[in-house]
């Protein structure tokens, strides 16, 4: 299978081939580009990063907090930290991926009027902010929003849950010109719609993309998920035919992110990133205003962190320990790692 099949993203307003790039991408004025969400955001925000970075003509930085979500703002308050990241770092695209520590408000009881279950219509507001507050304009003034629906999970309960998740994203995206639904759930998915954890890359090798506790991904998972993902944003941005290589940047990571990319590296049936080696880059911080991300007022809900003293098991992405150094996406000269200071915020109760 192709990585950039386009039936993994759905488009409501489809860019039109023959228009000319958004606006011209060059080194001195590269497109800017942020990438966040739990900590499945740090496999895919390292991976894309690079692939993005080798081209030297996007500047990516990305942003994975583990154990958020959108239904536990007492832990980690996205509008607010995000509202705060894209004042400062005004982005043309953001990239975002959520779902899989939402998945305990999904419950089939009880029904709301319009007969379908109570909790889709607070979720659904939840998605709808945030994808508000990323787009941030209209017309020209509106931000290319790619929002990653939570891949298919290894536990057939949480599986069905996040598939439920991901019907509510998709449905808001689709309300939206400027937001494009990214369907990982089925991206990661066998032939038969079941939970796999090796599939075949984008050389058709079937390698490990998915990591033993059946959430996090693989460097290899990181890598077919961003592939899929610069395929859309190549569309939209002719980025490749701009491409200047050879002089890559240094990809940007928020302080207070998770550094490590949330998985192991691919393990007996495969590893790497399936598209070139290349050697890694360092990691740089940067700073961002300090600002408390947590909100004290907040219920507490069924996917809130535990804290860090507690003999309850975390929220399912916490990053597992890793000590793989994923491999550059590029076989040009490989970008380095920046971390970034973030908006300083505060330690998160328990986050992996």
């Amino acid at each position: 299978m192709d990585s950039a099949d386009p039936s993994r993203v759905v488009r409501t307003s489809p860019p039109d081939p023959e228009a000319p790039p958004r606006r011209p991408l060059t080194p001195d004025e590269p497109l800017r580009l942020w990438i966040g969400g739990d900590s499945l955001a740090g496999a895919l925000g390292i991976s894309l990063g690079r692939i993005t970075a080798d081209t030297g003509v996007v500047q990516p930085q990305y942003d994975s907090r583990p154990s958020s979500g959108l239904t536990s703002p007492g832990f980690f308050n996205w509008p607010r930290h995000a509202a705060q990241e894209m004042a400062r770092l005004d982005p043309e695209v953001v990239v975002f991926i959520v779902g899989a520590n939402d998945a305990g408000v999904v419950q089939p009881q009880p029904e709301g009027p319009d007969g379908r279950a109570a909790w889709v219509a607070g979720y659904a507001e939840r998605v709808g902010e945030m994808m508000d507050l990323f787009v941030g304009g209209e017309g020209e003034d509106a931000r290319s929003v790619y929002w990653i629906g939570p891949p298919i999970m290894g536990r057939s309960s949480m599986a069905s849950q996040v598939r439920q998740l991901g019907e509510v994203m998709a449905e808001e995206a689709s309300k939206r010109p400027s937001v494009v639904y990214v369907d990982a759930y089925t991206l990661f998915a066998d032939a038969n719609g079941n939970y796999a954890a090796s599939l075949p890359d984008s050389d058709g090798k079937v390698v490990r993309m998915r990591d033993g506790d059946g959430v996090h991904f693989t460097t290899s998972g990181g890598q077919h998920l961003a592939e899929v993902v610069f395929g859309a944003l190549d569309t939209e941005w002719r980025i490749t035919e701009q491409a200047v290589f050879g002089a890559p940047k240094e990809v940007w990571e928020t302080r207070g992110s998770s550094r490590l990319p949330g998985s192991s590296s691919s393990s007996g049936s495969g590893s790497g990133s399936g598209s070139g080696s290349g050697s890694a880059g360092t990691t740089t911080t940067v700073p961002t205003e300090t600002t408390d991300t947590t909100d004290a007022t907040a219920p507490a809900t069924t996917t809130s962190a535990p804290a860090a003293t507690s003999s309850t098991t975390p929220p399912t992405t916490a990053a597992p320990t890793s000590t793989t150094t994923p491999p550059s996406s590029s076989t040009t000269a490989a970008a380095s790692t920046t971390t970034i200071p973030p908006s300083p915020t505060t330690t998160a109760p328990g986050g992996g």
